[in-house]
């Protein structure tokens, strides 16, 4: 399936694609991964910062405590130096539903000027989802750019003790009562742990998007991800329900999803595990058919914490520049991934 020209590519080319945007508001993070930094400096060296703002959030109390909080160190002194005063930091927990995560988007929205970059490199999916809402639907937000940047490669261990399939914060089940949902997982490096689902709803199909090509050894990992699933819902999987992807391909991946979806009227549950710009594939295409007035959710398995180590370094291009995806999601105002 083909669908609209959804410009994206290297964040440097599509700043350049927009002369007309001279200064941009980044919203981001300070965590531990040393890629966490690297948009905020890119703009920065760029000259076109015109603020950032940068969510801390904190884990639960587990046995990366220490380390993490080592590095969000070494990041913030990173940012002071390159970025001086025009950074701001947003404390904020991890588990924060939408009682907490509503007043941090009023406290953002004040000081937007309409041209945003979200970068989601190391947002945790229940804030960068929840923010995209709010900034897919303000009418304050002129432009809006969604950027990952790569690592040079991840840890062995990402995170601690994934907690149970729970909705995310504005993104909740659509019905009450048992529902059969088609059921669409994108691959990722963590077990899934489907029994959960059930328990809300037998989803009546499942289909997996599969990144492909994945990192080394990520492929590994993949496939042991999708026998995890096939093991236990105790069904065997089609050729066809597993549907590979490009890990990078966000627009490729919301078409996919549109065509999975062609004709379903019924309530579509998202379990966005795979790469950030597959799950944010996910988050647009959840958008998407919300605007359509048809029924959907999206689910996690949300770890309490994650580890220090979850990715290290950051990939670089040929010409030595970071190497950042950027996807181009609004444009005066006008959203670039619709149904």
């Amino acid at each position: 399936m083909i669908g609209r020209y959804r410009p994206h590519g290297p964040l440097r080319w599509l700043l350049d694609a927009l002369p007309t945007h001279s200064k941009w508001d980044v919203i981001g993070s300070l965590g531990a991964e040393a890629r966490c930094t690297t948009v905020p400096c890119e703009i920065r060296s760029l000259d076109k910062l015109e603020s950032c703002l940068l969510l801390k959030v904190r884990d639960q109390p587990s046995p990366f405590m220490d380390d993490v909080a080592k590095a969000v160190e070494v990041r913030r002194k990173k940012m002071a130096r390159a970025l001086g005063n025009s950074f701001r930091v947003i404390e904020a927990e991890l588990m924060s539903d939408l009682p907490e995560l509503d007043p941090i988007w009023d406290d953002l929205e004040s000081v937007l000027t309409g041209h945003v970059i979200l970068d989601i490199s190391c947002l945790p999916k229940r804030f960068f989802f929840y923010l995209l809402r709010r900034l897919q639907k303000s009418t304050k937000i002129s432009t809006l750019i969604v950027t990952v940047t790569i690592p040079e490669r991840y840890g062995s261990e990402l995170s601690w003790n994934a907690g149970p399939w729970d909705f995310l914060p504005s993104f909740g089940r659509e019905h009450s009562g048992q529902v059969q949902p088609l059921l669409i997982i994108a691959v990722g490096y963590q077990h899934l742990t489907l029994l959960n689902i059930v328990e809300e709803g037998e989803p009546r199909t499942v289909r997996l998007l599969f990144p492909f090509p994945s990192k080394p050894p990520g492929g590994i990992r993949n496939w042991e991800f999708v026998r995890n699933i096939e093991h236990e819902k105790k069904f065997k999987l089609r050729p066809t329900d597993v549907i590979r992807v490009n890990p990078q391909e966000t627009s490729i991946a919301f078409d996919l999803l549109t065509g999975q979806c062609v004709g379903e009227t019924n309530e579509v549950w998202l379990a966005p595990f795979g790469p950030k710009s597959i799950s944010l594939a996910m988050a647009l295409f959840a958008l998407a058919r919300e605007a359509s007035g048809l029924p959907v959710s999206v689910g996690y398995n949300q770890p309490p914490a994650y580890s220090a180590t979850y990715s290290i370094g950051v990939e670089r291009r040929t010409d030595g520049t970071p190497l950042v995806h950027a996807y181009l999601v609004k444009a005066s105002g006008i959203a670039f991934y619709t149904l």
